[in-house]
C-alpha cells in the first residue's frame, strides 16, 4: 500500500463570507494563498495570505492598490522565480483608457513594491465586465503570457491580444489580433 504521509494541521476559522481561492506558490519562507471576500461593493475583494510550513497563518494583507485616487481592479497574482507579482487594471481619466500594470509584492510584508510596469491599455468603451484576462506560465516557467479578449456584438469584430513576457516580466512580444 502507498503511504502519502498526509499531516493535518490545526483548524482555523475565517470570516463567513470568505473562501480560500488559490494557492499561488511556496518556497522556504512560506506558502502564499489568495482568499476571496464576497459581499463587498465591488462584488469581491482579495486578501493575500502567507502560511508557515505547518500551514498556520503568518500574515494576511488586503490587496488594494490606489493610484491618483483611483482604486485598481486586481486581475491576477503570480508566483514565478521565487517572487510574487500582482497584475491589476487602473483607469486613466486623462486618456479615458484602462491600463494593465504589474508590480512585485514584497514576500515579507505582502505589500506591493513601488516599481510599476505598464503592460498595455484598453479604450474605456471596450472594457466591460465581459473582458477576460488570463495569465499563464510556460511549463518551464521561463515565459509568462497575458491574453485578453474584448467581446463585441455578434455582428462586430472581436479584438484579442497577447503579451508575452520573460521570467523577469520584461516584454518579449505583443501582437494584437482583430477578427
Amino acid at each position: 500500500p502507498l503511504n502519502f504521509g498526509i499531516r493535518w494541521g490545526q483548524q482555523f476559522d475565517g470570516a463567513r463570507r470568505t473562501t480560500l481561492h488559490d494557492i499561488i506558490g511556496y518556497d522556504a519562507s512560506g506558502t502564499y494563498a489568495i482568499r476571496i471576500r464576497y459581499g463587498t461593493p465591488d462584488l469581491a475583494s482579495f486578501t493575500l495570505e502567507k502560511y508557515d510550513s505547518k500551514f498556520m497563518p503568518v500574515l494576511s494583507r488586503d490587496l488594494e492598490i490606489k493610484e491618483n485616487r483611483e482604486l485598481a481592479r486586481i486581475e491576477h497574482v503570480l508566483y514565478i522565480n521565487k517572487k510574487l507579482h500582482i497584475f491589476y487594471m487602473l483607469r486613466n481619466r486623462n486618456t479615458h483608457k484602462y491600463e494593465l500594470f504589474v508590480r512585485e509584492v514584497n514576500k515579507e510584508t505582502l505589500i506591493p513594491e513601488d516599481l510599476t510596469v505598464k503592460l498595455g491599455e484598453a479604450d474605456e468603451r471596450l472594457l466591460t465586465s465581459a473582458v477576460s484576462f488570463k495569465v499563464r506560465t510556460s511549463r518551464d516557467s521561463s515565459k509568462v503570457v497575458v491574453s485578453y479578449e474584448f467581446p463585441k456584438g455578434l455582428s462586430e469584430t472581436k479584438s484579442y491580444g497577447f503579451i508575452v513576457l520573460d521570467d523577469n516580466l520584461r516584454l518579449i512580444w505583443r501582437p494584437k489580433i482583430t477578427i
